[in-house]
């Protein structure tokens, strides 16, 4: 009994394939994902042009500069005045930025970056604990969201995200899908006592929460959740095997446990010193906002909303998702909740009973994490806009994953005599058929990033209109410049960041009045005295007869003066 136990935290023994079918096996769980992504990033890439980004893609870009001269230290911007809690999203994408220069090339390419990257460590991660037959098997998992995600018809996308889709697009409620997912499995993996695990699980979710703080509650309860596992399951290790129990036996080397703890705290340095340095500071906004009396959501709300993301990975992206209220039960909402709670179920009940553990793990953080979602949604304030619920659409994933894993994965404890058996030919017949679907996956993906829009469609014309007319009257010495809004439309106010934008990648130093500081920045509010100023009204003919006018958009029309007027 002690030897079996020994085996069972020591994680699987040889793998039971044979090398060389082993290695054909993990090549296409690697393929299915690296050839698509690598596919987009080329082009991405090759295309040189400049791109006129708008909104809060343009936003994102400003401060990704910010982040290369060290100066960011909040998430991006809430429309309740407050920004997400950090800025490790913002440096993460300066360093293509650093290579390639700044700009939403950098930007795209970073993001498709952070979704190849956590998609394969997911492969890697599932490999090294469950086997290849269990690692192809996430790959096609993930291919399937990546395909979903990079749906671009009209009702799967919305104005912030781009006409790209949500797999390339860096507007952060998305960038942080896959992530979430391979926080999932991370979590998954060090409830079994991984330290290794574990701290990579807690720098992956402090990066998620500081990109987009309605994965709070996702995260902290599946990082508490799993450290309290991983410590039970310590115990009752010692306690049946007397010596160092598998958390002691799994810590990794010392430089690598500094290094990463020392990460974590870095990740967490900026929003802090922001919240020293300013009064109120952001953190102390959340807390506020949070703890103030707002009307919650019912819980049929949040649960239709949650099941109406789920469904996506079956039925394609509703044009709910653009932003419309959510929560209108539709009518397979019942069959996906009943599927999505039957994969959770299933997975636990496989995993325990071939001794499977990764597998019924990731069933439970499946579970908990329909539990917590439909939670969150409730905490929202206002109408339950598509890109606030988008990051659930990870909790699935994990359950079906974790079905495979448990159905398909290597065992925890196998006993020597079992190996060749698990070789046999209906062994060979399910592994066979995922390396067929992976082509498949594989050739279907690449094909929609050989189809997917030029980098070019990212970029705006109203944003390309208002630079061309600025541009033409500024001159080399004009900066600081002054950038005002005089209640232009929504459209407009996409135009106004776009071309603060703009002026700050050519060097102009826009400056904005106290309105605008959460979006832009501290470091953009205008002291006074700056020598040109930008002021874009709603389009009128009484604008263009005005001192200044210089040109109009199809938003907004531009009034140039010389000095700035008072901000």
């Amino acid at each position: 009994m002690t030897a079996a136990l020994r085996l069972r935290w020591r994680g699987p023994r040889l793998p039971a394939w044979p090398p060389t079918r082993s290695t054909l096996l993990t090549l296409a769980a690697v393929l299915t994902l690296a050839v698509p992504f690598a596919v987009i990033i080329v082009r991405f890439l090759a295309d040189t042009r400049h791109v006129y980004l708008p909104d809060d893609l343009a936003l994102i870009d400003l401060h990704v500069r910010d982040a290369i001269h060290w100066h960011q230290q909040l998430g991006p911007f809430d429309r309740f005045g407050w920004s997400h809690p950090g800025a490790a999203y913002f440096y993460l994408l300066s360093i293509p930025a650093r290579v390639l220069g700044a700009g939403a090339r950098a930007d795209f390419v970073g993001a498709t970056l952070i979704n190849a990257l956590s998609a394969l460590s997911v492969v890697w991660i599932v490999r090294r604990r469950s086997g290849p037959v269990a690692a192809l098997w996430a790959a096609l998992c993930l291919g399937l969201l990546a395909f979903v995600l990079a749906s671009t018809n009209p009702g799967a996308i919305t104005f912030s995200e781009g006409p790209l889709g949500a797999l390339v697009s860096p507007w952060n409620p998305d960038v942080v899908i896959f992530p979430l997912v391979l926080f999932g499995v991370l979590c998954a993996a060090g409830a079994s006592g991984s330290v290794l695990s574990l701290l990579g699980a807690a720098l992956l979710g402090s990066f998620v929460i500081q990109t987009n703080f309605a994965t709070l509650g996702l995260v902290v309860v599946l990082l508490g959740l799993a450290l309290v596992a991983a410590v039970v399951r310590n115990l009752r290790a010692r306690r049946s095997s007397p010596g160092p129990g598998p958390l002691w036996r799994s810590v990794p080397a010392p430089w690598v446990l500094v290094a990463g703890l020392a990460l974590l705290v870095l990740i967490w340095v900026p929003p802090v010193l922001q919240q020293l340095g300013n009064h109120p500071g952001n953190l102390t906004l959340i807390w506020r906002f949070f703890t103030a009396h707002h009307t919650p959501l019912s819980f049929g709300v949040g649960l239709w909303s949650v099941v109406t993301v789920d469904g996506i990975l079956a039925f394609g992206v509703p044009t709910e998702m653009t932003p419309f209220e959510l929560g209108d039960p539709r009518h397979h909402a019942a069959v996906v909740l009943a599927v999505v709670l039957s994969l959770g179920v299933a997975a636990i009940a496989v995993g325990l009973r071939r001794r499977r553990q990764l597998g019924a793990d990731l069933g439970v953080v499946s579970l908990i994490g329909l539990v917590v979602a439909v939670f969150s949604v409730t905490r929202i304030v206002g109408l339950v806009f598509g890109y606030l619920v988008i990051w659930e659409i990870a909790v699935p994933v994990l359950g079906l994953i974790g079905l495979g894993v448990a159905v398909l994965g290597t065992s925890h404890a196998p006993a020597p005599a079992e190996a060749p058996q698990q070789a046999g030919w209906w062994r060979r017949l399910p592994a066979a058929t995922l390396v067929a679907l992976a082509g498949l996956v594989t050739a279907a993906l690449s094909l929609e990033m050989v189809h997917l829009p030029s980098l070019q469609r990212a970029s705006d014309p109203d944003v390309a209109a208002a630079w061309k007319e600025v541009g033409a009257h500024l001159r080399p010495g004009d900066k600081p410049v002054f950038v005002g809004d005089q209640g232009t439309p929504l459209l407009g106010v996409f135009t106004f960041f776009g071309l603060i934008n703009e002026l700050d990648a050519r060097g102009y130093e826009p400056r904005v009045n106290a309105f605008w500081p959460n979006q832009v920045g501290t470091i953009r509010l205008s002291k006074g005295g700056e020598p040109v100023g930008i002021v874009l009204y709603p389009p009128s003919p009484s604008v263009e007869s005005m001192p200044g006018y210089i040109g109009h958009t199809t938003y907004a029309d531009i009034v140039l003066t010389r000095p700035a007027p008072s901000s």
